[in-house]
This record gives C-alpha cells, structure tokens and sequence, in this order.
C-alpha cells in the first residue's frame, strides 16, 4: 500500500483506528483494519451505510419547508413552480444558482451548478467523497451527450451530470459544456418520481376518456 493510500485509509477508520493507533490491537488487528479501509477506498460497495455523512446540502437539509429553505438559501427567488404535490423554487445572483425541490412541501433534492470546467468538479468531487459507486454516459440527441457519475450511501445521493454540447455532431472537435451537482434523499426521490410517474398517468388516462368522449 502506498503512502497516499494508506493516509486514505487511515483517516476513513473513526474511532478503530485511534484504538489501533494506540497499540491497544495488536499487530494483525492493525493489518486487518487497513486492508478493510482499503478495500472502501478501491470498492465504493464495500463502504457501510450512511458514508457519505450528508443530510442535505450545507444549511439545506432534507425535509425542511419551502419556507425554511428559503431563508436557508440566503439568495434571491428567482421563480417557483408546482405540479401536483411537488414544488420546485429557484434561487440565483451574479451567476450562481441553486434549485430546490419539494414533495409535500418536504425538501428532497438541491441542484447547483458549480464554478468551475467539469473536469475540475469532478475532480473536486471524487477528491472529497472517494471514488463514485457509478459512472454512465447517455447519448440525448445527436448533437449532446450526457455524463453522469454518482455517489449513494443507500440513504442520500450525489450526482454529478455533464451536458456535453457538440454543434455539429463532433466533427470539428468543438464542445461545450454545462455542469450540475444534484444532493438527494434517496427516500423522498423515490416517492417523488412514483408520485410525477402516478400523476402523467392520470394525465393520460383523462386524455383518452376526453378523446373516447369526442369518438
């Protein structure tokens, strides 16, 4: 184990690792220890439930009132919206934007685009959280791609989404790029997307009576 990797592991151990430190575990105790803190550095499945140690985004925290938040956010609104039991509210100045979104006026997921090329956030990002449990890239049209990486600990999720740009499908090499950082509660995500996924079928299904109505 090199230097770098063993300070890794070492500071990821709590309170085993100043037990170790100590010299109350003996020799192989310590051997073990490592190769555990390790295999969580090399294996984002390896790592317990609740690593990431996130209940929100800074003063955002998951559950809070669109009210709360709003005072949570220290930006100006720029617009909010609602669908069904869903919420959303935007908050931005001078280039910086955060997006909020709510079910049941509970706050489940905060959106930011960050400063900074993506390649450099990604880079922030791994440096802080350790390697991602998933990495993807979607094709959305011809002209745009989508990368996608992802950290979860079972309870909360963060994902980073590059929108990558080729106006002319990448024949001349040029592209641009627009970043977002997501933070979820893994929970209130899933309800929501049951409750939008419930809502459009509502939706369709009072579409087809007023077509079957018209017939």
């Amino acid at each position: 184990m090199n230097a770098r990797l063993a300070l890794a592991a070492i500071s990821g151990l709590g309170a085993l690792a100043a037990v170790a430190a100590a010299g109350s575990l003996p020799l192989v105790s310590h051997i073990q220890v490592l190769n555990l803190a390790a295999e969580e550095v090399a294996n984002p499945e390896a790592r317990p439930p609740g690593w990431l140690k996130i209940a929100g985004y800074k003063e955002l925290k998951w559950g809070m009132s669109p009210g709360r938040a709003k005072k949570a956010a220290a930006l100006p609104l720029i617009y909010k919206r609602s669908h069904g039991d869903q919420k959303e509210l935007m908050f931005g100045k001078g280039g910086e934007s955060l997006g909020c979104s709510f079910l049941h006026d509970r706050l489940f997921k905060v959106q930011i685009s960050p400063k900074g090329a993506a390649k450099e956030v990604e880079a922030a990002l791994a440096e802080k959280y350790g390697r991602p449990n998933d990495r993807r890239e979607e094709n959305v049209s011809a002209t745009e791609k989508k990368r996608i990486t992802t950290w979860t600990d079972g309870s909360s999720e963060i994902e980073s989404s590059v929108l990558v740009l080729s106006p002319d499908g990448g024949v001349s090499g040029k592209e641009s790029e627009i970043v977002t950082v997501s933070y979820a509660d893994i929970e209130l995500k899933r309800q929501a997307e049951e409750d939008a996924a419930s809502s459009g079928r509502k939706k369709q299904e009072k579409t087809d009576k007023t077509l079957k109505d018209q017939l």
